[in-house]
């Protein structure tokens, strides 16, 4: 039995707005933070070293965990994205947020699941990674990661202009 190609396109559609709703670019930064971070720091093994160890498993870890934070962002800041961003997913309608709880919910235990197979710390750095970023989607609500920011940038003191630029 075919599917009518109404079904196909409504399929396709909601993965174009479900692959908005993760932020690709943001994820893929992330992605390519881990790997990067990887390389620089194998010790002279370089690219081969990294794509042959668990370094690639736990950068699609932190990919997951990212996008499932950014989900949870939609979630949290829906009332501000009506005014702010109107196109974005769940405030346009085009993604419900029940489905929004479980894409976060799904991208999320993935994160978390995937370090299990590599090590037990990289399981703490992921819990590590979730409980800050779970911390910053629902304290950043209430602006108290904002406030907490300025409070350290404004408790360094004045800024002062290096010698060498006055000359």
């Amino acid at each position: 039995m075919q599917m009518p190609s109404t079904m196909i396109n409504a399929s396709i559609r909601g993965l174009r707005v479900a692959f908005r709703l993760i932020r690709p670019g943001n994820v893929a930064m992330i992605f390519c933070a881990a790997m990067v971070g990887a390389i620089l720091g194998s010790a002279g093994g370089g690219v081969d070293s990294v794509l042959a160890s668990p370094v690639i498993l736990a950068a699609v870890s932190i990919a997951l965990l990212g996008a499932g934070a950014n989900i949870m962002n939609d979630i949290i800041d829906v009332e501000i994205d009506r005014v702010n961003r109107p196109d974005r997913p769940l405030v346009s309608g085009r993604f419900s947020m029940w489905a929004a709880r479980v894409f976060s919910g799904v991208m999320l235990a993935g994160g978390l699941a995937i370090p299990m197979w590599i090590s037990g710390t990289h399981t703490r750095v992921a819990l590590f990674i979730f409980f800050l970023v779970t911390a910053y989607n629902w304290n950043d609500a209430s602006g108290f990661i904002g406030k907490a920011y300025l409070y350290n940038g404004s408790s360094s003191g004045p800024s002062t202009t290096p010698d060498w630029e006055t000359t």
